[in-house]
């Protein structure tokens, strides 16, 4: 008799891979007896050679291709999160770095999803950014006024409502005070922009939406900390149309930027530029003369915590400008960005040979009177306290980026250059 052996180990083996690979071996024992039989029927009747080509058939139809759809049973797994190389989209290197770092602290779907959140929030913040540091205006503020000969003229017409006293005086100094719709409620600036000029309504970050969109504004000028106190009202009004402009300038270096930038708005190119070379002709007048001795002075920004400026920013420049010795030439900014800087009892003690002059800014910042300063009893060391030599700056005239500022240089001058001993405190100083 002819031996003739059988197919059903091989066919079994390779039932149980599909099975394995639907993930379903609870039913392995039934299956396999299901198989059995029905083998040992086809191959008494066909013969071995007819049922292994039939149970081949069978197993490789029940088989999943490796490239076909993961099941969902296995969404976690990596191989579920590999990425086309030739398409990647906008937050791969996102999923990437989640898949790999997904071994701990949750699963791999859990970290792709914080991954893509933190990708779409960095993407908003980097939008965000951009809004608010132009407005939201950045194609209609840089129209090219040589492709669109009207754009400048558009320009002109816009209105504006200021809630920064600097970006108000700038506006008026390079001609466009028709364009202002309202004004804040720290103006100062008085000057031949001024005259005859009948005022704007005011208005504050505390009115309310109606009142804005009232007054019909195309741009909002304002600060950051204005949007940061009141973002609901903002964000209403945006949706309305209009456009806001929170530009701050804390720099020297950034000054003439921050000009232009506000010029290019309102499409008054020509006058902003004469405006910076007056100012430029300003402070050469101020600054020329013999080098002298240069005191150490400590510039104030707050009396009750004892702040100062950062070397960088624009009073410390001016104070530089006007001939006197920063004292605090170590001090760093409370948070980046800020020029303001926290120096404390402590510090300015171990400074206390080196603080010929101590000037005091006074303005919404400082609002301490000039007698609490010099009556401070740990102030009493200080060189500058023995000898009387405590003033006061106004803040708009040193900290405002203005052309202003050169009244402040005047100010700073007067105070730094005033021998030793002389009683008379210098014009505008108190």
């Amino acid at each position: 008799m002819k031996t003739v052996s059988s197919p059903l180990p091989a066919l079994l083996e390779s039932f149980d891979e599909a099975g394995a690979r639907r993930k379903k071996p609870g039913r392995k024992l039934a299956f396999r007896a299901a198989v059995f039989g029905a083998g040992l029927f086809l191959w008494l009747l066909f013969g071995s050679d007819q049922a292994a080509n039939v149970f081949s058939d069978a197993a490789a139809a029940s088989t999943v291709p490796a490239a076909s759809t993961v099941p969902a049973a296995s969404a976690n797994s990596p191989a579920a999160l590999t990425v086309s190389a030739a398409s990647p989209p906008p937050a791969a290197s996102a999923v990437s770095a989640a898949s790999a770092n997904s071994t701990t602290g949750g699963t791999t779907g859990e970290a792709v999803l914080v991954a893509q959140s933190e990708s779409t929030n960095s993407e908003k913040r980097s939008n965000s950014s951009t809004s608010e540091s132009n407005g939201g205006s950045i194609d209609d503020s840089k129209v090219d006024s040589q492709t669109n000969p009207n754009a400048d003229e558009k320009k002109r017409s816009l209105r504006i409502i200021s809630l920064y006293a600097a970006d108000t005086e700038i506006l008026l100094r390079i001609g466009a005070r028709d364009n202002l719709a309202g004004i804040s409620r720290q103006e100062t600036y008085d000057g031949p922009e001024t005259e005859g000029w009948k005022r704007p309504p005011v208005f504050s970050i505390h009115d309310d939406a109606e009142k804005f969109i009232a007054a019909a504004p195309d741009y909002i000028f304002l600060r950051p900390m204005h949007l940061a106190t009141n973002p609901r009202l903002f964000e209403t009004l945006t949706k309305t149309g209009v456009k806001l402009w929170t530009r701050q300038c804390l720099k020297a270096d950034d000054l003439y930027d921050f000009w232009r930038e506000i010029g290019q708005i309102v499409g008054r190119q020509a006058e902003t530029e004469k405006m910076i070379a007056d100012f430029q002709t300003g402070l050469a007048a101020l600054t020329a003369g013999a080098d002298r001795p240069r005191p150490g002075v400590f510039l104030e920004a707050i009396h009750e915590e004892i702040k100062t400026f950062t070397p960088d920013s624009i009073p410390i420049w001016l104070l530089t400008l006007a001939g006197g010795r920063n004292a605090a030439f170590d001090a760093k900014p409370t948070r980046p960005g800020l020029i303001v800087a926290a120096y404390g009892p402590e510090r300015l003690l171990e400074k206390a040979d080196e603080i010929d002059i101590y000037i005091s800014q006074l303005g919404p910042m400082n609002t301490t009177n000039t007698e609490t300063i010099k009556n401070r009893r740990i102030f009493s060391v200080l060189p500058a306290f023995k000898s009387g030599r405590v003033y006061r700056a106004p803040e708009e005239l040193i900290s405002r980026p203005t052309p202003s500022l050169l009244q402040g240089l005047k100010i700073l001058a007067d105070i730094v250059n005033q021998s030793e001993g002389d009683s008379a405190a210098p014009p505008q100083a108190e």
